[in-house]
């Protein structure tokens, strides 16, 4: 099976690699194709068609001053999806972008997940509507979103445990001594206050200095940087001071390393937590009360870093906007060092917060439950069609009429493609294709408009002029194909006899791309995508149609 995955940051590259190898074991054929990171391009065997370094822009001014670049990247994945046509999409958080690429995959017929869900439960909590209509299934990560989505708005979420669990148990697993550490980054042995200023350049010029300063108040520790993929190490000099130590892809064993962390609010807070390491979380944005009081209006939950939330607590002191200064940070950092009274006080609230998170393999679950779902789906599509008798060759031409409505849309589009498939494989005179309508209130209309235009623009003559399917078409012809149920159940109302009734297919048999849909549905209600839809499906049951019958027509055995 093919899968388009999303992942818009370093944060979301690390997850969504370990989704792909969960996977990949469950489904070793599969195809991957994202817009991700190096993580990800490792997993999956071939490289991202967008790095997440063209896309990690947050925050209003940011993506207003990166508007084009941001419009390209949507414009090339909803190019991507149409392209690749795949099995799934899989969402990772980055909400702005992903639930415009799930409401565009959605509109294809393209069944689509979400993995970590966005932090609506914090803000912007009307993204829940988007999330409801466009999105067929939500993993959460946090034990509290599933209370959150069902209670606040009836929708149920699927908790599969959170994969920084298991990430951190597997990475611990391969830490270096402290010694080695020390050694790879050329770092004297002092004790180590870690500071962790996020991984934008916007959050690294607002906390970093204020790390800074607060790991100064204590002399007897080295404060030592942690830089972020994809940002220059020469930003950090403007920050620090001269000969603060950085060490470079090595955020984990510097948190594991050291006595204390000052970490931007994200998801490193939840490691440094599961590393036992204690923290004060750090967020200043123009540091002014009045942020602060806008900032509590907007915010939907009592506390923003991971650890609180989880535990519904709070287990880790948060500087938030003006409390978020030197002064401040310091006194709290002073508190939670080894021998005073925070430090153990925040291992007690660690262990609270991991019997909350569980043990599952969050990663694993996901994968088992995404490659069944769509595993059954491909079966349900795939299943044995019960043909009519169709005329083997010598017998003359096989006689295909396609049936909706009102005969101006669905139905003579059906009949252009297929006419056009045929001619491309010189079988003219092996076939005879029609179309009709079960209302006869359009005869002799051309194709609606829109329909002709879209059609066109792929290379299809729509001529048909619009006729009443009447009873003499069931002698007239093999195989009765409506578009969708309600036409399927006018035509057996009509049918004079069992062999008649047996003529009748319904066109999604024939159609074996990834899709939602078990019709082909009336495109006047979806605008221009609308039409796109249908003239996706109608190429995809026609090419399976016609490579159908071609190989009865063609067995000699039967």
């Amino acid at each position: 099976m093919k899968y388009f995955l999303s992942a818009g940051e370093a944060s979301g590259d690390i997850h969504a690699a370990e989704l792909i190898a969960a996977i990949k074991l469950i489904d070793p054929k599969a195809d991957f194709i994202f817009l991700g990171g190096d993580l990800m391009a490792r997993e999956a065997g071939n490289a991202p068609f967008i790095h997440y370094r063209e896309m990690a822009y947050m925050g209003f001014s940011e993506v207003l001053r990166h508007l084009p670049q941001v419009l390209s990247n949507l414009r090339r994945a909803k190019e991507q999806l149409k392209a690749e046509r795949p099995d799934a999409l899989i969402l990772v958080d980055y909400p702005s972008f992903n639930l415009k690429l799930a409401r565009y995959a959605h509109d294809m017929g393209v069944k689509v997940y979400y993995y970590i869900s966005p932090k609506v439960w914090a803000w912007k909590e009307h993204r829940v509507r988007d999330i409801k209509r466009y999105v067929d299934r939500v993993f959460a990560i946090f034990p509290f979103e599933v209370g959150f989505y069902k209670s606040r708005h009836d929708y149920d979420v699927t908790y599969v445990g959170n994969p920084s669990v298991e990430e951190v148990a597997h990475r611990k697993t391969n830490l270096p001594s402290r010694e080695e550490f020390l050694k790879r980054h050329n770092l004297p042995d002092r004790p180590i206050i870690a500071l962790v200023p996020g991984s934008r350049r916007s959050e690294i010029k607002n906390n970093l200095s204020v790390m800074q300063a607060a790991a100064d108040m204590y002399p007897d520790y080295m404060p030592v940087v942690a830089s972020a993929p994809g940002i220059d190490l020469s930003y950090y000099g403007y920050y620090i001071d001269p000969g603060t130590p950085i060490v470079n892809n090595a955020t984990f064993d510097l948190m594991h390393f050291a006595e204390a962390a000052l970490v931007t609010s994200g998801t490193a807070t939840l490691e440094c937590a599961l590393l036992n390491t204690p923290q004060v979380v750090c967020y200043r944005a123009n540091g002014v009360k009045l942020s602060y009081k806008i900032m509590e209006k907007i915010l939907k939950v009592p506390y923003v870093s991971l650890p609180n939330l989880i535990a519904d607590a709070p287990i880790v002191p948060e500087m938030l906007v003006h409390l978020c200064t030197p002064k401040l940070v310091g006194r709290e950092l002073g508190n939670i060092l080894p021998g005073r009274p925070g430090h153990d006080n925040q291992f007690e609230g660690y262990r609270r917060m991991r019997e909350i998170l569980g043990n599952s393999d969050a990663a694993q679950r996901t994968a088992r439950i995404i490659v069944e779902e769509n595993s059954l789906e491909k079966k349900r599509i795939r299943k044995k069609m019960k043909l009519p008798h169709i005329p083997a060759k010598e017998e003359g031409p096989v006689r295909v009429l396609m049936v909706c409505l009102g005969n101006i849309c669905r139905s003579p589009a059906a009949e252009g493609i297929l006419r056009s498939i045929v001619s491309s494989h010189n079988d003219d005179n092996d076939w005879v294709i029609d179309s009709a309508g079960t209302y006869g209130g359009h005869s002799g209309d051309l194709p609606d408009r829109r329909m002709r235009v879209h059609a066109t623009r792929r290379g299809y003559d729509l001529t048909h002029r619009a006729r009443r399917f009447t009873p003499s078409d069931f002698s007239d012809f093999d195989l009765i194909i409506p578009m969708d149920s309600a036409n399927e159940r006018n035509l057996r109302s009509m049918a004079p006899t069992l062999d008649d009734e047996a003529k009748i297919v319904p066109m999604m048999e024939f159609v074996r791309m990834a899709t939602r849909y078990d019709h082909v549905p009336d495109p006047y209600y979806e605008g221009a995508e609308g039409f796109e839809l249908v003239l996706d499906l109608l190429e995809d049951g026609c090419r399976n149609l016609y490579d159908d019958i071609t190989a009865m027509r063609n067995d000699t055995s039967r």
